[in-house]
């Protein structure tokens, strides 16, 4: 998952001028919603953003029971 300040600069490098003070406000912006929004999974979980956190100790279980369901798909 890209962190952000990446997503940030990826955002910002699509403007003519970058380093201009109104891009970089949208830069603060977005950076401040990012983290308040996204930072942690259960925040974006709770909001929609991600359908589930998965703890450590139950990824093994989850991991099998999703390849036992796709087992006999078809394309």
């Amino acid at each position: 998952m890209i962190g952000a300040e990446g997503a940030a600069q990826r955002i910002v490098k699509r403007f003519p001028d970058p380093t201009a003070p109104e891009v970089q406000k949208i830069r603060a912006d977005f950076i401040e919603g990012y983290n308040r929004n996204m930072v942690t999974p259960w925040i974006a979980a709770e909001r929609g953003y991600i359908d589930a956190v998965i703890q450590p100790h139950e990824t093994r279980l989850l991991l099998r029971k999703s390849m036992k369901l796709l087992r006999d798909k078809q394309r």
